[in-house]
């Protein structure tokens, strides 16, 4: 792990005992770890990357652009 990363993923003080983890770049906080790491690697300053073919809207993760699909467009999986 570079040093970077180690500064990413050390706890901070945080507002409240349930958000231990928070990101350096955004502040997010996360109360587990594995969340911060998800969010470094999928969401943290990327683009959207997952698409809805019939509105504009737009997800960074696949499981919110299903329930988005699921929801307002009443399609199934």
């Amino acid at each position: 792990m570079d040093d970077f990363t180690e500064v990413l993923l050390s706890p901070v003080p945080a507002l409240n005992k349930f958000c231990m983890h928070q990101c350096e770049k955004c502040g997010r906080s996360y109360r587990y770890r594995e969340n911060l790491l998800r969010h470094i690697r999928v969401e943290c300053g990327k683009e959207a990357q997952f698409h809805c073919l019939y509105c504009k809207y737009k997800s960074k993760q696949k499981n919110n652009l299903q329930r988005h699909l699921r929801c307002r467009h009443k399609i199934s999986f």
